[in-house]
């Protein structure tokens, strides 16, 4: 039969709480890893968004302009 001290115990519960850490620390990596994509492809959106409005915008002044060219 074999006898496991105190510190042969301590030793094992270190090694089974670092492996739960690096595991908790992969999982969080893996998890802000999504969330962090999901963010650019919301901000590349976002971008293509304003451009469109900023589009729109000088689009309208263009014709505001040459409509109050035209007015007699």
């Amino acid at each position: 039969m074999t006898t496991f001290t105190t510190e042969d115990r301590m030793k094992a519960y270190d090694i089974e709480d670092r492996e739960d850490r690096e595991r908790m620390l992969r999982d969080q990596n893996r998890i802000l890893a999504e969330e962090i994509q999901v963010l650019k492809t919301r901000l590349a959106q976002a971008n293509k968004r304003a451009g469109s409005w900023e589009e729109a915008y000088h689009n309208a002044m263009d014709t505001m302009s040459k409509m109050s060219r035209a007015r007699p």
